[in-house]
């Protein structure tokens, strides 16, 4: 009888993500990003967090617990941005938009997304004002769909559990230019620059090619 080999961990967890981002790419034909497009965007991505292909063995937090964001994948554009954010306790983050579409899934631990309400109160793109309305828990099975002016914040809700979630973004990160970010107050606070917090994927990921 001839055995054939089980596919590595991260063999597997390559074949995920390409098929997942394969059927999110055919949501999408280049027009802004529809709800409905959005909706079946975050039904793939639950899908791809609850597919136990993820774990703290190959996506350890900081020694301290604090959480770090690693870098799955991106299209050679820069479009459909993969990034797998995990820790138990989280710095906080400054409320902010993404200047584009964002989806966000739960694979362990909760991450609470706490989102504002923006006032516009003069002329120019910066004179906005937000305001904390409402958190969304993010765990296992759960996600949550942004447009590109939603403003939000995050938090980890999980105690000692290790947060996991996957941020699926319709542009990569470093080519988010000005990203506006607020401070605890709600007032414009200057632009958000996150790429320098980003780690590379783990020595055993490969790049996934569209």
């Amino acid at each position: 009888m001839i055995t054939i080999p089980e596919q590595d961990a991260n063999e597997r967890r390559q074949v995920h993500i390409a098929e997942t981002l394969s059927r999110v790419r055919s949501l999408d034909q280049g027009a802004e990003a529809a709800p409905a497009r959005l909706a079946a965007v975050k039904t793939e991505l639950i899908k791809l967090a609850g597919s136990g292909i993820f774990n703290c063995e190959d996506f350890p937090t900081a020694a301290d617990g604090s959480d770090q964001t690693y870098f799955l994948h991106a299209d050679d554009d820069g479009r459909f941005a993969l990034y797998l954010l995990v820790g138990r306790q989280c710095d906080w983050v400054p409320p902010h938009n993404h200047k584009t579409w964002a989806v966000i899934a739960g694979i362990s631990g909760v991450e609470t997304n706490i989102l504002y309400a923006r006032e516009q109160f003069g002329e120019a793109a910066t004179d906005i004002r937000v305001q904390a309305r409402t958190e969304v828990p993010v765990g296992a099975g759960r996600g949550l769909v942004l447009g590109p002016l939603d403003v939000h914040s995050i938090r980890f809700d999980g105690g000692q559990q290790t947060t996991m979630s996957l941020h699926l973004y319709g542009l990569a990160v470093e080519q988010q230019i000005e990203r506006v970010k607020y401070d605890a107050c709600g007032h414009f606070d200057g632009f958000y620059d996150t790429v320098a917090a980003i780690m590379p994927p783990p020595t055993q990921m490969i790049r996934v090619d569209p």
